[in-house]
């Protein structure tokens, strides 16, 4: 208990020293105490927010892939259960501030919990106090882990991290002793349960369950016992079972119910096919068997086939979108986002993989099996994609701990000193915690005013509407905001058009396209952030290329401009923080948000073919004074009668002025 209590501790002090919990500046509309910016997070708040008012965990939503709805891409378990503690430990008709803190507290939890399973795992494997706690504090440390787990982080990669360990944890203790038929059917269906909540969490998780698939099928063939058999045969059985409510909520299954990327039928069947090749007395036949008619029904679109076709056809689609994601920055390769390469993400521990990987593959340690199948899986994951870290530094710990005890032996605590001490000095930001965040608070003030506006006009009567931005903050639309979003984190999970809208308007030259989409998509208030010339590159591969010699043409630099922007935009906030980033012209405010109202008609006289310059000299308010003034200038020519119209962006009643020249 002494080990687990000193991990535990290590654990959380790391994970508060990575705070991501933001705190607000003095000039904040909304002053609730700290937020969070985790973007997939907040739409966790709001499906809970949603369920305590509901009843149950929703599975579509009206305000994605506005105003056409869209089905929610995550299946429902872990939000579940992000509900069921809510309705506990948070008071009746809790505040927005309360569920999105509780939603962002959990995943530190998780992470802490996950370091004391890793020391447990080791101290079982090798009955050495010393080797379980520097493999705890491996994890504990190493940032791959600490990143989804951190104070302030409100995702659900924690939650999957834990259940997985745990997972391949339980397999490992099994194999311990794998002569008793009662151990191997307890362990069998715990492990499934396990799975079945995993794969009802989060759809990848079926790569985990694959994995242990994997080392069943090994250690079948090397012993050919019936073993083996007995643990397979409960774990998919109570695997489907406990996947199956979820299967049957998902929304997904009507439309697409052999679908491989979200969950449907395909995944009830894929383990349902995993009982049948155990349960097979000659399960090599079997799976030939099973991987023959899988082969079949891809080749023709039969059935399960048809989704995993479809599967190969949004990996293809989605590469565009999920490419630009920080999270799928690889580590093979030089760190382009300022984190920290492989060493920080995966811990020093990962240089010794290699040697402890193949010196375990020599001896016969049937317990190690899962963490021999799993570790160069995991490890390329996370070199490919950073997402994945959390999901390798816990194996890595695990192998190379085990490994060190061997051969250091009776020097092994000096080695594990050495290598944990090294990994903190790498992977901990002694800095921290980065709790102050200017773009943050800036880009939440923005959203918390939108808020407020929005609320203030529906009690009007105003009707439903949108609001458009980058499509990381589309679900902090959704949530702080209260209004429905064009694109989001979801990217092509709920439509093409869903990401690709966005950089459409922004890199529109022609005001009538851009205001078509506008219309479309119900939107109200547009943001034009000052980070977005440096996604223009992104915008560009969304919107199949971009006008880069007439940028100055686009709405992403008209909106830029007061002066100069479209009469069918009315200036309505502006951040009063500037953008000082070394990378643009010169400083301006975070965020200008724009509301579309189409402009002002205004009909005036003069000489027939005479063009006629207007300027309007326009402020913008707040409860401090002059926030913001400007003067708008535009021109039309004169008709042959003498009649003239012009759009204006306000009501000449309101303008400081407005001079004809």
């Amino acid at each position: 208990m002494g080990v687990i209590g000193l991990v535990l501790c290590a654990s959380l002090w790391v994970r508060v020293k990575q705070d991501q919990r933001m705190e607000r500046l003095p000039g904040q509309i909304v002053q609730t105490g700290w937020f969070s910016v985790d973007a997939d997070g907040l739409y966790h708040a709001r499906r809970v927010a949603r369920g305590l008012g509901e009843g149950g965990v929703a599975s579509e939503d009206p305000q994605m892939n506005y105003p056409y709805g869209a089905k929610i891409p995550w299946p429902s378990y872990y939000d579940f259960f992000l509900l069921q503690t809510a309705r506990v430990f948070l008071p009746n008709s809790p505040k927005k501030a309360d569920v999105e803190h509780w939603v962002a507290t959990i995943p530190l939890l998780f992470g802490i919990l996950t370091s004391c399973l890793i020391a447990g795992i080791v101290f079982l494997l090798s009955r050495r106090p010393d080797a379980s706690l520097a493999a705890g504090l491996l994890h504990a440390l190493t940032y791959g882990s600490v990143h989804t787990s951190a104070w302030g982080v409100a995702d659900h990669h924690a939650f999957v991290a834990f259940f997985t360990t745990l997972l391949w944890g339980i397999a490992s203790w099994a194999w311990l002793d794998s002569s008793s038929q009662k151990r191997m059917r307890l362990t069998g269906i715990f492990s499934g349960v396990i799975a079945g909540i995993l794969l009802g969490s989060w759809v990848p998780s079926l790569l985990s369950i694959g994995l242990l698939q994997a080392t069943l099928l090994w250690s079948l063939f090397a012993e050919r016992k019936t073993e083996s058999r007995t643990f397979a045969l409960w774990f998919h059985g109570v695997a489907a079972l406990t996947v199956l409510p979820a299967v049957i909520a998902s929304p997904w299954k009507i439309d697409s119910p052999w679908m491989f990327v979200n969950l449907s039928w395909f995944h009830l069947l894929y383990l349902l096919g995993g009982a049948f090749i155990f349960w097979s007395k000659k399960p090599r036949q079997s799976a030939l068997i099973a991987f023959s008619i899988a082969v079949l029904l891809w080749l023709f679109r039969w059935g399960p086939g048809e989704g995993m076709q479809e599967a190969l056809q949004w990996i293809s689609r989605g590469n565009e979108f999920m490419a630009g994601i920080a999270e799928s920055e690889p580590l093979y390769r030089a760190d382009q986002t300022g984190t920290g390469g492989v060493l920080r993400w995966l811990g020093l521990a990962v240089l010794l993989t290699p040697l402890a990987w193949t010196a375990f593959l020599r001896v016969h340690r049937p317990a190690l099996r899962i963490w021999l199948v799993i570790l160069p899986v995991v490890i390329l994951q996370a070199l490919l994609q950073r997402r994945f870290s959390d999901l390798a530094v816990g194996p890595i710990a695990v192998v190379v701990t085990l490994w060190l005890t061997q051969v250091l032996k009776r020097r092994s605590l000096v080695g594990f000193a050495g290598l944990v001490g090294l990994t903190a000095f790498i992977s901990v930001d002694w800095q921290g915690p980065w709790t102050q965040s200017m773009r943050s608070a800036a880009t939440r003030d923005a959203l918390e005013w939108v808020g407020q506006e929005g609320t203030a006009s529906l009690a009007l009567g105003t009707s439903a509407h949108s609001g458009l931005g980058p499509w990381d903050i589309g679900h902090a639309l959704e949530w702080v905001a209260e209004v429905g979003s064009v694109g989001t984190n979801f990217g092509s999970y709920v439509g093409e058009d869903s990401y690709r809208d966005a950089a459409r308007f922004y890199l529109a030259t022609e005001v009538a396209q851009a205001e078509k989409i506008l219309k479309e998509r119900k939107v109200r208030f547009i943001f034009r952030e000052s980070r977005l010339p440096l996604l223009a590159k992104d915008l560009a591969k969304a919107n199949g290329g971009a006008p880069w010699g007439s940028m100055d043409r686009t709405l992403l630099e008209r909106l830029a401009h007061p002066e100069t922007a479209p009469a069918i935009f009315q200036l309505r906030y502006v951040s009063p923080w500037l953008d000082e980033d070394e990378r643009l012209p010169s400083p301006i405010p975070y965020c200008l948000i724009w509301e579309y109202t189409g402009g002002f008609p205004h009909h005036f006289s003069g000489n027939p073919g005479e063009r006629v310059h207007v300027e309007m000299d326009l402020e913008l308010k707040s409860s401090n004074g002059v926030d913001y003034a400007w003067t708008w200038k535009g021109s039309t020519v004169v008709g042959d009668l003498g009649g003239a119209e012009i759009l204006l962006p306000m009501d000449p009643r309101f303008a400081l002025d407005l001079r004809f020249l």
